[in-house]
């Protein structure tokens, strides 16, 4: 920045051109600098509108002021028909006295289609070029690693899960009989165990009903028969 030299970062969408930018911008605040960060469609569109409101000395003043001017995401949106125009002069009036920090996706062999002006983007590169350090990006979007790494990571814990619940299926559900419909008919079709109550108390052990029992705990028994459901209580009022 000592000498007013600019970088142009080139590469395609996701290679990490913004980020640079950013970094050295960070870099240069650090250094005690001024910097100012845009887009080239921000920086056309505010241009013109100083334009139109007779205010283009000062609006290229205030451009010409950072001591690193980066802007950014050149050749993303197409620029208006003066578009092209202010941006030269924004790099003009810079030119020898303050550095310029410019990613674009866009070739530089590729600039005079891009502008639709090849005199224009000719003079610019010219004065970007003069003293400049062009770093070429190439590679796969980090957004799009990111998200596969994901889809990925999504995908095995998705087949694992599956895979363990097939393995406990296999290795609870044929030893377990059926529960009829009579006795757990929002169970239905699911496992079930006969199960034995032994109740406080002395007497023949008499039947009742799932429902007239509270939850007790006692031994398991698998029943012959996979459609029977016993419950088999000790009562206390049960007394021969």
């Amino acid at each position: 920045m000592d000498d007013a030299s600019n970088v142009l970062f080139a590469g395609p969408p996701g290679a990490g051109k913004t980020m640079l930018s950013v970094a050295l911008g960070r870099a240069a605040v650090d250094a005690g600098h001024r910097v100012y960060f845009t887009t080239a469609a921000e920086l056309a569109a505010k241009c013109h509108k100083a334009a139109l409101e007779d205010r283009w000395k000062t609006c290229m003043r205030f451009f010409a002021g950072p001591r690193l001017l980066i802007i950014d995401e050149l050749g993303y949106l197409p620029l208006p028909e003066d578009g092209a125009s202010a941006l030269f002069q924004v790099i003009n009036q810079r030119y020898l006295k303050s550095s310029t920090s410019l990613s674009t996706n866009v070739g530089i062999a590729d600039w005079a289609s891009a502008f639709g002006d090849a005199t224009v983007a000719a003079a610019m590169l010219d004065r970007l070029l003069h003293r400049a350090a062009v770093v070429g990006i190439d590679g796969p979007s980090y957004r799009l690693r990111h998200h596969q790494n994901r889809a990925d990571s999504l995908r095995q814990g998705t087949n694992a899960r599956v895979s363990s619940s097939r393995r406990r299926q296999e290795r609870v559900g044929p030893y377990l009989p059926r529960v009829p419909d009579r006795v757990q008919g929002r169970f239905r079709d699911q496992p079930a165990h006969v199960l034995l109550a032994d109740l406080p108390g002395e007497g023949p052990v008499a039947p009742a009903h799932a429902a007239d029992l509270p939850p007790v705990r006692a031994g398991v028994h698998h029943h012959a028969q996979p459609e029977a459901h016993v419950l088999l209580a000790r009562m206390p009022h049960c007394r021969s």
